[in-house]
């Protein structure tokens, strides 16, 4: 066994996340530990300042003392001056600090109002440490806010600043407050039912659920299997990238196959066909003038059958080339999922030609139509099913010297 497998590494749900969003970027952080230029993105900036907000707010009505909304935005500001640095990036084009710090404003502003004067719950505990020991694993995690509510359930209580709003079907198979629920209850011996609330705060909503016996079990069972595959690439080194919109908020982008292009000293070396970056601009630019080209040979195709036609040509000839036009009657038969096909199945079957026509092979059906001694009855029958369809082939040579 490897002896990673025997120490029973330290897992978090954000840790498993990160494996399943790109192996490569787990390897970096959590195995290689690579030492990079970290960075933080102005989302997560913002998403911390605003939960040590709603921290203070609990904090201090834990020792009853009141905040007012003005009282949170001064103290949401205060932190947000305090640690803005030039450090934190801003990914999205035409966005700046003052958007982010407008939209935590906002944020603050429309949870206070939805919530005051915030006697819906007893809070237990804030920024709580759980820790959930998992077929051998330790899985460690922190909930926003815990909470017990006047049914005498507890509530795990999740801060969301995200700019999108999950559909409720996945809200519902959720992993990550389901294994603080589990956490809970060992914590507290009187936790039997758990509700986890998430508050999507961009959009002053919030969704909740009473997690069943059999949800949690599932998830269990699930990050079980989840922690046996990060550990099966661990024994196997299988840590392949995996590019998605993410990659633009990922430190290793220098070093990462996929994106190490674009700060590799290599890239502007030139060469027979110029720099890599050259390559991919030259390749868009065949790639452009193919599909123009194609599309140009498909009307030029087009008018040159509708010339042989109007003048009963079946070629036409240059100096140098021929090109003859060759025209077909094709039949056709109604495709799958056509009413009209089912009906033609079932007459086939009826007829016993069903295992001859392969299936409804339209292949086979034609050659069935044309070499079975089929009765007249059937033969029209068949028949009616079908329909003609003209068709037009091009064929284009060289003139041999002489002709």
């Amino acid at each position: 066994m490897n002896l990673a497998r025997k120490l029973h590494p330290m897992y978090s749900y954000s840790k498993i996340n990160t494996y399943f969003n790109c192996p490569l970027m787990f390897r970096y952080r959590y195995i290689d530990k690579v030492k990079v230029e970290r960075f933080e993105g102005i989302e997560a900036f913002l998403g911390k300042r605003v939960h040590e907000t709603l921290e203070m707010l609990y904090s201090d009505l834990k020792r009853h003392k009141e905040n007012s909304a003005d009282n949170l935005n001064t103290y949401y500001e205060d932190r947000w001056n305090k640690k803005y640095s030039d450090a934190i990036r801003i990914i999205k084009k035409g966005y700046c600090k003052e958007n982010y710090l407008d939209m935590g404003r906002k944020y603050i502003a429309d949870y206070y109002k939805k919530n005051f004067p915030f006697t819906s719950g007893t809070t237990v505990s804030l920024e709580q440490k759980v820790n959930l020991k998992l077929d051998g694993h330790t899985i460690i995690g922190y909930i926003d806010r815990l909470a017990t509510a006047k049914d005498s359930i507890y509530e795990i209580h999740d801060y969301k600043t995200s700019g999108s709003l999950p559909p409720q079907a996945v809200l519902k198979r959720d992993e990550q407050l389901s294994l603080y629920a589990l956490a809970v209850r060992d914590m507290y011996a009187d936790a039997k039912n758990i509700r986890v609330i998430w508050h999507y705060l961009a959009f002053n909503k919030e969704f909740s659920y009473l997690r069943t016996e059999k949800e949690l079990k599932d998830v269990k069972n699930s990050i079980i299997k989840k922690i046996g595959i990060i550990e099966d690439a661990k024994d196997k080194g299988d840590f392949l990238p995996n590019a998605s919109k993410l990659c633009s908020w990922c430190e290793y982008q220098a070093i990462c196959p996929v994106h190490k292009h674009k700060f590799s000293a290599e890239n502007k070396k030139n060469d027979i066909y110029g720099s890599g970056v050259e390559l991919v601009d030259k390749y868009a630019l065949l790639k452009l003038r193919k599909k123009t080209i194609s599309d140009e040979l498909d009307d030029i195709r087009d008018a040159l059958i509708e010339y042989c036609t109007k003048n009963h040509m079946s070629a036409v000839e240059s100096n140098d080339y021929i090109a003859k036009v060759t025209e077909s009657i094709d039949v056709k038969y109604p495709k799958a999922g056509d009413e009209k096909r089912k009906e033609l199945e079932a007459y086939l079957k009826k007829t016993g030609l069903w295992d001859k026509a392969s299936g409804l092979d339209v292949f086979a059906l034609k050659r069935v139509m044309k070499e079975t001694l089929l009765d007249n009855r059937v033969a029209e029958k068949i028949k009616a099913f079908s329909s003609e369809e003209t068709s037009h082939k091009v064929s284009l040579s060289k003139k041999k010297e002489g002709e």
